[in-house]
């Protein structure tokens, strides 16, 4: 039976516990096991997916990339503000 099918099937049951018929103390053991199994499959289906996604190639949290370095960036910037063509800058040849 699979995770998916077994988790369905604890989800019924948790939903039926009270309607049973037994004793209200047998029904909250019972909702807390059930409880902690769908928990359980939920951990770990949480860990299979984690797992998987480390095996692709695609990073799972989009990070930022930096095209280059601040100070390279600051030196074309200042290299720029000197090589204006402006009319004013003439310079002799």
């Amino acid at each position: 039976m699979s995770r998916s099918s077994v988790l369905i099937l604890v989800g019924i049951l948790i939903l039926f516990v009270p309607f049973s018929g037994t004793p209200s103390s047998w029904q909250t053991v019972l909702i807390v096991i059930f409880s902690i199994v769908v928990i359980g499959i939920g951990f770990l289906e949480r860990t299979i997916h984690i797992t998987h996604m480390k095996g692709t190639s695609s990073p799972v949290i989009p990070t930022e990339t930096v095209s280059e370095p601040a100070s390279e960036a600051k030196d074309k910037i200042t290299s720029a503000s000197v090589t204006s063509d402006s009319p004013h800058d003439v310079s002799p040849i």
